[in-house]
């Protein structure tokens, strides 16, 4: 399961992929809308979780490293 000080993976399209550590303090944000790291706290690993503030979706995708 995802937890705090984990990496993951967010994918938005072919040119934009993160690599970012979770911290539930924070927000990844984007032109696409942005992600609360606090709700992947607690998912499981090799998953997808999608989150549409604005248009379209960003995709997380969470691996252990």
């Amino acid at each position: 399961m995802i937890k705090e000080g984990d990496l993951v993976v967010i994918w938005i399209d072919s040119r934009r992929i993160y690599l970012v550590k979770v911290d539930p303090q924070k927000r990844f944000s984007s032109d696409k809308g942005y992600i609360d790291m606090s709700n992947l706290i607690g998912k499981e690993y090799g998953g997808k979780n999608f989150s549409v503030y604005r248009e379209g979706s960003i995709c997380v995708e969470a691996y252990s490293i």
